[in-house]
């Protein structure tokens, strides 16, 4: 099973796999941008001389920076996750034993 399909799967990812996925996330939305930046112009039956070639590479530079940095932070804040079966194995247990569940302050009731 590759990452797609365990991502699809709703399966657990390690921290890396999630940050390829947030870089991959990021480059494709890079280019999408991009490539509406180019083509903007051409619909506006200008030439092709018109595009500023600059001002497109800066644009796409800089939105690569940010997604290479958003990957980074995603694999970086992933380490210190409790690993999903440690998580729903406390949860079962504390249900086992009868325990209540701790419900945040913020929650409100249901209404009825």
């Amino acid at each position: 099973m590759n990452i797609f399909q365990k991502a699809a799967a709703n399966l657990p990812l390690t921290p890396g796999q999630r940050a390829f996925l947030k870089f991959l996330q990021g480059t494709f939305w890079t280019a999408m941008l991009s490539g509406a930046q180019v083509a903007l112009p051409l619909v506006q039956s200008q030439p092709l001389a018109a595009i500023n070639w600059g001002n497109v590479g800066h644009n796409a530079l800089i939105a690569f920076l940010v997604t290479a940095g958003l990957a980074f932070q995603k694999y970086f804040r992933a380490q210190g996750d409790t690993a999903l079966a440690t998580a729903v194995g406390g949860v079962v247990a504390d249900l086992q034993a009868g325990q209540p569940m701790t419900v945040s302050a913020t929650a409100t009731a249901p209404a009825q």
